[in-house]
């Protein structure tokens, strides 16, 4: 074999080494862009999963709450059913009495009239004063109902935006089998670059001794001639 054959079998191994190089550098970065690719798929599906957990808690939260002032407001209606049926019978009594008064017992009973006038008054105060109450806890229920109305939309579109991110999930780990599947078949063809290229260097230093024996066979030859 020539040197110069020998050189240009050097230069073959030599860009045949450069060639694994730069493919090895392409399936690292490959591998990479893979893994990072993967590291958002699962960012994004911890967001949703968050999202859906946060709506779902404040939803149950603001239904307690609507079933508590339910309750007191139906304490507070029977309540005030039951003050206006008191105050209903204490004027129909002062009514008869103020008519018998007026007619068999004024003088003698205006004291007793007076008193239950003013019973009947303190009364028709507390039934004002109740249905006042009442009338702030009915407008309460209703802003609770109106929030709980909205809730359940918003829970409604949550639980669509659930089952589209469950369709996203389910996506995501189907393509992270696959990327799966495609960073195992990425890292056995980089072992086998790294094999090939671990090869390739080995033939280019027995192909760089063959040359170095060639040069001084040929060094020895002109030196005896």
């Amino acid at each position: 074999m020539s040197l110069r054959e020998v050189a240009q079998r050097i230069q073959e191994r030599n860009n045949a080494l450069a060639t694994e190089q730069a493919t090895l550098e392409l399936l690292q970065d490959q591998l990479t862009l893979a893994k990072k690719r993967l590291a958002a798929d699962e960012l994004a599906t911890q967001t949703a999963r968050k999202r859906l957990l946060t709506a779902t808690l404040s939803r149950h939260g603001l239904e307690l709450s609507l079933l508590s002032h339910r309750e007191e407001s139906s304490a507070l209606s029977s309540q005030t059913i039951h003050l206006q049926s008191s105050i209903d019978a204490i004027r129909l009594k002062t009514n008869e009495l103020r008519t018998k008064f007026q007619t068999e017992h004024a003088p003698l009973y205006s004291s007793h009239l007076t008193t239950t006038t003013l019973h009947a008054l303190q009364s028709e105060s507390t039934l004002v004063s109740a249905q006042k109450k009442k009338q702030r806890r009915e407008d309460r229920l209703h802003h609770l109902t109106s929030e709980t109305e909205r809730q359940r939309v918003e829970t409604k579109s949550m639980k669509e935006e659930t089952s589209r991110l469950r369709g996203e999930i389910e996506e995501l780990e189907k393509r992270e089998e696959e990327e799966d599947e495609e960073m195992v078949g990425v890292t056995m063809q980089i072992r086998q670059v790294l094999a090939k290229k671990t090869t390739t260097r080995q033939a280019l230093n027995n192909a760089r001794e063959v040359l170095q024996t060639a040069i001084e066979n040929r060094d020895e030859w002109k030196s005896k001639h």
